[in-house]
């Protein structure tokens, strides 16, 4: 009986057969006999690489930027990756692959950092499972772009990996999305200035100017100022004039986002971006009434 062994630690290439030569050799008055050459080969499993990738994303955590309790710049976005290895050989070097996240169809224009292993190990045995993970961090226009729009940060990824005969395999089904929403913050905030300090006359004019900038992080509609002069209210329909001061970041992408007005000289701003500044001007003429108050 012939046996064919291997010694331990020894990979067998899923891909070659198995083939035992089998001699028998013997003596007769000292001479040396031996007998035909008789082979057996036994056939092996195809080679059949597979790996499949699952990702989830977590909220985005708010405490990387200047708003530590609003998604801002600088906030980040932790993605998991748990890959499988469903075929029946041994994979190396397997590692995700990701070109980042877009933010309601725009691409990212944050940093995805390096891929850490966390659980599991290489080679990557059949039946047997990696977790790696990924932390994105948020410029302000990723977060504009997306800020209250359930699941607009949307990511997909696939993986890869080496077989032991050293051929490339990359997953087949790149459709392992997943998506994470930020929350909207409306915000608004107001500089108010003039002119002149005085004294002022009857008659004198005195310009104010109110600066007002959207400091949140979704576009905010139908802009006005509203104050109260001397009891009176200064409302829409008395203000000089309302001009864009400067835009906000989105305006600068590839598919441009930016404020607009419908309606010019109306006391009122029709649409305001995130990080965009609007100035309303005001033109007061100092009456005797004012005057003889004092």
């Amino acid at each position: 009986m012939a046996v064919i062994a291997f010694a331990a630690g020894t990979t067998v290439p899923a891909f070659a057969d198995i083939t035992n030569d089998a001699t028998a050799n013997g003596t007769y008055n000292s001479t040396g006999v031996a007998s035909n050459t008789d082979s057996v080969a036994v056939t092996v499993t195809t080679a059949a690489p597979d790996l499949a990738i699952t990702k989830s994303a977590a909220a985005p955590d708010v405490t990387g930027g200047a708003d530590n309790a609003h998604a801002d710049a600088g906030d980040t976005i932790t993605y998991t990756y748990t890959v499988t290895n469903n075929g029946n050989v041994s994979m190396s070097n397997v590692t995700p692959i990701d070109t980042g996240p877009t933010f309601d169809g725009e691409p990212g224009t944050g940093t995805l950092g390096g891929f850490t292993l966390t659980t599991g190990a290489l080679p990557l045995a059949p039946g047997a499972t990696l977790t790696y993970t990924a932390v994105y961090t948020m410029s302000a226009a990723d977060v504009f772009n997306a800020a209250g729009v359930t699941d607009a940060v949307s990511n997909v990824a696939t993986v890869s990996g080496e077989t032991p005969a050293g051929m490339p395999f990359t997953d087949p089904d790149p459709s392992n999305t997943a998506t994470t929403t930020i929350d909207a913050f409306p915000a608004l905030n107001i500089v108010k200035a003039s002119s002149t300090a005085g004294p002022v006359n009857v008659g004198d004019t005195i310009t104010y100017t109110y600066t007002v900038t959207n400091t949140g992080n979704v576009a905010i509609t139908d802009v006005s100022i509203t104050d109260t002069h001397e009891g009176v209210a200064i409302t829409a329909g008395l203000i000089a004039s309302e001009s864009l001061t400067s835009d906000g970041p989105l305006a600068s992408q590839t598919n441009a986002i930016t404020s607009s007005d419908a309606t010019a000289s109306d006391g009122t701003w029709s649409l305001l971006q995130p990080g965009a500044v609007v100035t309303f001007t005001y033109v007061h003429t100092v009456t005797q009434a004012e005057f003889d108050a004092q």
